[in-house]
């Protein structure tokens, strides 16, 4: 609102990949409301909507542990494909988006090239380190030890479906080459 009442013409925001207002999980229905409401607001608008940020995630599933010297925990088998991206192709987006008429009034899903598991980055990270990484697997609902106490729900709800967002077109659209892991 106070965007709009200061002439504000394009509103762009970060929302993520799976938000929506009926969403069970209180994060991605926060978005969802958000989403709408800068749709509704008559305002020009872009919703990045990315997937699993790979820094954040990677850094607290598997480099915390490492830190700790303590295996890494994984909910349920750590086999469901998870549609990661890097904070700075976001930023890359968010920057293209101020100028391309594309971008208005459009929502933007943003991923890496492809999906991982997280079986695959926990080998991906033993292969970098010259480590094996020990690996502990619990069912959802078990708290995962050396995380924040809210990342343990939203880890067992990335294990729930697997998730890919094609990004062929979009990349090409906005110039930006997606990351990989």
């Amino acid at each position: 609102n106070a965007a709009k009442s200061t002439g504000v013409r394009h509103v762009i925001y970060t929302s993520a990949a799976g938000s929506d207002v009926n969403h069970p999980h209180p994060l991605f229905k926060a978005k969802g409301i958000c989403e709408d409401y800068l749709k509704e607001s008559g305002l020009g608008y872009t919703n990045l909507k990315p997937g699993v940020f790979m820094e954040i995630w990677i850094g607290s599933i598997v480099g915390i542990p490492l830190e700790a010297n303590e295996p890494v925990t994984l909910v349920e088998s750590g086999s469901r494909l998870q549609a990661f991206v890097s904070m700075a192709d976001v930023v890359a987006y968010a920057v293209n988006s101020v100028d391309d008429p594309r971008a208005l009034n459009q929502d933007i899903l943003i991923a890496g090239p492809q999906s991982y598991s997280w079986n695959d980055v926990v080998k991906s990270v033993s292969r970098v380190i010259k480590k094996q990484i020990p690996v502990n697997y619990i069912s959802p609902g078990e708290p995962v030890p050396l995380v924040p106490e809210a990342v343990g729900p939203l880890l067992a709800a990335l294990e729930m479906v697997d998730s890919y967002i094609a990004m062929n077109e979009t990349s090409k659209t906005f110039g930006i080459e997606p990351t990989s892991l």
